[in-house]
């Protein structure tokens, strides 16, 4: 019964979102992609308490770390 179990929630386990680098901003023909933005959230302050911030918390941290790297 168990192996039975694991058969049914392997099959319908939800699939890991690619991990494709992405185009997430472009400025006068320069893209900004996704792998920067997570060198900059890697390098912030907060990256030690990024996990225990609320999902909204995180989309504002890193929308304001985005608009930092457009702006410089």
């Amino acid at each position: 019964m168990a192996c039975l179990f694991w058969a049914i929630a392997l099959n319908f386990a939800p699939i890991p979102a690619s991990a494709a680098d992405q185009v997430l901003a472009t400025v006068g023909g320069e893209a900004i992609y996704s792998h920067e933005l997570e060198k900059v959230m890697a390098s912030s302050p907060f990256y030690t308490q990024f996990n225990t911030m609320s999902e909204d918390e995180q989309a504002s941290l890193r929308g304001d770390m985005l608009r930092r790297i457009v702006s410089a």
